[in-house]
């Protein structure tokens, strides 16, 4: 496509040399090859036709001024400047034909016609300027109204977001009292109302997006004191809360892109989010720091470079969802499943992910320092040599103040392994020795396989039920299961 628009732009730059040589016909006919090319632009490129239309609709004034000005252009190329010295000729022979004796009627009338004719022509092209001035006045009376309109929604959508019911509660002795709890419906209606101003107005989409995580934020807090941060989950975020997080994790690329222009980032910090379903949801660049999201469903989502520092992400099903330079120190990643992830330079440092399944990863370039694996099943994992274990090798851009030198060794404590490449990495001895694998391990040059490693090539359920064996003959009071 981007071939089909370069020869569009060199045809018409040939045009215009062309004209130059006075072939004025290419030039009268390259409005109409114009057109020709933007019906087929459309027809086979019809994405890129959408956002070519959005655009027009949001600056057609523009455009018709444009366009008017080149055909007020083209005419005084093509006509104007020809009727102008017409226009006097005419009169002179008018005046000629008058003079004569006895005067030609006929000629005087067809002539009387023709000036008329051409000053018609000239009042008309003068209409031009006035005409583009009234489009230009026009946008702005309605520009005006559309604005006050939108405003009247969000104003009437925020409203409805506090609406309220009453209710009657009837107590353990029999009596009732009134009470009020919130109204899901018309709360849900309102989000949904909000998310529609979102698609229809760039201009109040970050607006949109700050009222809606103000409003997670406020019915979703996370107390901290009130249940640890490794209790397991134990309830659903209300409808309206799982309305709004769904609405913000479905905006469109354009919205996201108009966000990072604006250096906008989504604000869900402290929130209690708790087996929310966020699948799907793009939350790049998103702040989840100190978030309860214990057991959340988060399938193919996106989160790239997110901050979720101290986030409770315990018993998560994690599946095939970008962490790319994400930000997870210190986060509880405890019983979860983490599958055929990208987590390549995220920062997982003094995380927790003991009892969790880590299969088919990417993992090349991340910070573990003094993350916790024990009894975790870790499974065809992809590492590199920047894929750091110790504090010591930490890449110098992580270390951003002193306390980061006190970042113990990452610990694997009783953790298994499957079809492991470990051989370009800095990983020690230390690191496995509590650890099970067989045969498919593959360890840095020179270093020794533990004693208690399998020296077979075993199946996966295999591996599974020997390292089960294991944990037993080392009196473990845990195991997986």
């Amino acid at each position: 496509m981007t071939d089909f628009l370069f020869w569009v732009i060199q045809w018409l730059f040939y045009g215009v040399i062309y004209w130059v040589a006075n072939f004025k016909a290419i030039l009268l006919l390259s409005p109409v090859l114009g057109i020709a090319g933007l019906w087929l632009f459309f027809r086979l490129a019809p994405k890129t036709g959408r956002k070519v239309s959005g655009f027009i609709k949001t600056n057609y004034v523009e455009l018709v001024w444009s366009l008017g000005v080149l055909l007020f252009a083209y005419a005084c190329i093509f006509y104007l400047w020809d009727i102008i010295r017409s226009v006097a000729s005419m009169v002179d022979l008018l005046r000629a034909e008058a003079g004569k004796e006895p005067p030609a009627t006929e000629d005087i009338r067809n002539l009387a016609y023709a000036v008329a004719v051409l000053l018609g022509v000239l009042v008309a092209a003068s209409t031009i300027p006035f005409g583009l001035i009234k489009v230009w006045m026009s946008e702005r009376s309605t520009n005006a109204a559309e604005q006050g309109l939108i405003t009247d929604r969000i104003t009437k959508a925020v409203a409805g977001l506090g609406a309220d019911k009453t209710v009657k509660v009837t107590g353990s002795d029999g009596t009732s009292t009134e009470g009020t709890e919130p109204n899901l419906v018309v709360r849900i209606g309102s989000i949904y109302a909000l998310e529609r101003i979102a698609q229809d107005s760039d201009r109040d989409h970050i607006q949109v997006m700050e009222i809606l995580c103000a409003y997670i934020r406020t019915n979703a807090l996370w107390d901290t004191t009130a249940q640890k941060a490794k209790d397991a989950p134990d309830e659903r975020p209300r409808g309206d809360i799982q309305t709004a997080l769904s609405v913000i994790g479905r905006r469109g690329a354009d919205k996201i892109n108009l966000e990072r222009a604006q250096n906008y980032q989504l604000d869900l910090r402290s929130v209690d989010l708790r087996r929310a379903r966020m699948s799907n949801g793009n939350f790049a660049e998103a702040k989840f720091s100190n978030s309860n999201l214990a057991g959340i469903l988060l399938d193919e989502g996106n989160l790239e470079r997110a901050n979720l520092a101290k986030a409770n992400m315990s018993h998560a099903s994690i599946i095939d969802t970008n962490f790319d330079h994400a930000n997870l120190i210190e986060s509880h990643l405890i019983g979860s499943t983490i599958a055929i992830s990208n987590l390549r330079g995220a920062r997982l440092d003094q995380s927790d992910l003991s009892y969790s399944t880590i299969s088919g990863c990417k993992l090349q370039g991340t910070n573990l320092a003094g993350a916790t694996f024990s009894f975790a099943r870790v499974i065809q994992i992809e590492l590199d040599s920047l894929t750091t274990f110790d504090r010591g090798y930490c890449i110098k851009s992580f270390a951003n103040n002193a306390e980061d030198e006190n970042i113990p060794s990452a610990t694997f404590d009783f953790a298994v392994f499957y079809n492991i490449n470990f051989s370009q990495t800095k990983i020690s001895k230390a690191h496995l020795s509590k650890t099970f694998a067989d045969s498919s391990f593959i360890l840095p040059e020179g270093m020794a396989r533990p004693k208690n490693w399998s020296v077979e090539d075993l199946e996966l359920t295999e591996v599974f039920d020997m390292y089960e064996t294991w944990l037993k003959m080392e009196n473990t009071p845990q195991s997986f299961a």
